[in-house]
């Protein structure tokens, strides 16, 4: 048996799969063009002893930016499993060696987003050293350096127009 319910703020219902006590089974978010969620999991199994699953999609694939893509909790709320994807290719270890490193914990805050998602880009020998080096802090201070510089290109082409 499936019934939608709506989900506080969201504009799309679940598919939601009840067993026969009237307990959720599972529940589906579907986007255009598959499962996907924007803020959370597309897909939630839910077991009787409490336990669940979740899976985090995009575009069809297992996919989270901030956090592991696939977690398998316990009935009292402990991680069992946990899996990092992005874009449907499981970048467990690299995620591992990246919370062992920075001590960051998940949902991963934008900055240490950021250098995760660089050093999954740039891989190999050297890349997480530059990858940190281009964390967001980085960033901020090369953005307020250059910004007045392009403010006032951007100023002198407009008054000399």
């Amino acid at each position: 048996m499936s019934q939608g319910q709506a989900a506080p703020g969201a504009g799309r219902l679940p598919l939601i799969v009840y067993r026969g006590d009237g307990t959720p089974k599972s529940e589906w978010w579907f986007v255009p063009g598959g499962p996907g969620r924007i803020r959370g999991p597309a897909y939630v199994q839910r077991r009787p002893d409490g336990s669940r699953i979740e899976h985090w999609y995009r575009e069809s694939r297992l996919h989270r930016t901030d956090g592991p893509a696939v977690i398998e909790w316990t009935g009292d709320g402990r991680i069992r499993r946990a899996e990092w994807w992005i874009d449907g290719e499981n970048v467990t270890s690299t995620a591992e060696a990246f919370l062992s490193d920075t001590r960051a914990r998940w949902p991963l805050d934008p900055g240490h987003e950021s250098v995760f998602l660089c050093r999954q880009v740039i891989r190999g020998e050297g890349g997480a050293t530059i990858a940190d080096r281009l964390s967001w802090h980085s960033l901020v201070v090369g953005l307020c350096l250059v910004g007045p510089f392009w403010m006032l290109v951007t100023l002198s082409i407009v008054f000399l127009d």
